[in-house]
C-alpha cells in the first residue's frame, strides 16, 4: 500500500526509496527526494498544502528510534528540507488515503 494525497493536481507516490509528485492525469512526474539508499515513508501533504512531510528510516523497518522526520516546502525538493521532531511530525494535521499501485 502507498499513501495518496492531493497536492495542487498531483498525488504523492513513494517509489524506490524516493518521493514523487505525479500529476493526477499521469502526464508528469516530479522527483521530490533524492535518497535512493534511505527508505522514506509516510509521505503526505500538510492539511494547508504548504509542506510535504515524510520519514527517513536509517535502521531496521519499524525501528522508530532510527527515524528522522522532515518537511519540504511546496515546490522545493529535499535540498531545502527542514528537520522536525517526531512529535511535530505526529501532530501535523493530515488526511491520508491508501491506494494500491
Amino acid at each position: 500500500y502507498k499513501f495518496l494525497d492531493s497536492y495542487n493536481g498531483y498525488r504523492v507516490i513513494e517509489k524506490d526509496n524516493d518521493i514523487y509528485l505525479k500529476k493526477l492525469d499521469g502526464s508528469e512526474s516530479k522527483k521530490v527526494t533524492h535518497t535512493p539508499d534511505i527508505p522514506t515513508s509516510y509521505a503526505t501533504i500538510t492539511k494547508d498544502g504548504s509542506y510535504l512531510a515524510y520519514d527517513e528510516n536509517h535502521g531496521a523497518a519499524w525501528d522508530y528510534s532510527k527515524s528522522e522526520y522532515f518537511l519540504i516546502k511546496r515546490g522545493e525538493d529535499n535540498s531545502n528540507r527542514k528537520k522536525i521532531s517526531f512529535d511535530e511530525f505526529r501532530q501535523i494535521n493530515i488526511a491520508r488515503k491508501r491506494y494500491k499501485e
